[in-house]
């Protein structure tokens, strides 16, 4: 289980070493989560996330009549 977050933590180190404070990592043009972070956009009002979104945001959405999409866009 370890080894699976090489590539995140190499890609962190890489990151760290050109002065970022978090490295995206995307695939095929797609979002899909930071290094060592999920990644939540809000685009055109709406949520769209590639991982879970805390329910304290969900719960913000609903209250101001916004949507959510979970595509990676």
């Amino acid at each position: 289980k370890g080894i699976s977050l090489l590539g995140n933590i190499l890609a962190a180190m890489s990151g760290a070493e050109e002065g970022a404070d978090e490295t995206i990592l995307h695939r095929d043009g797609l979002v899909g989560e930071g290094a060592t972070t999920n990644v939540v956009a809000l685009i055109d009002g709406e949520l769209v996330d590639g991982m879970n979104v805390p329910d304290f945001l969900t719960d913000l959405l609903d209250r101001l009549g916004r949507a959510r999409t979970e595509d990676g866009r």
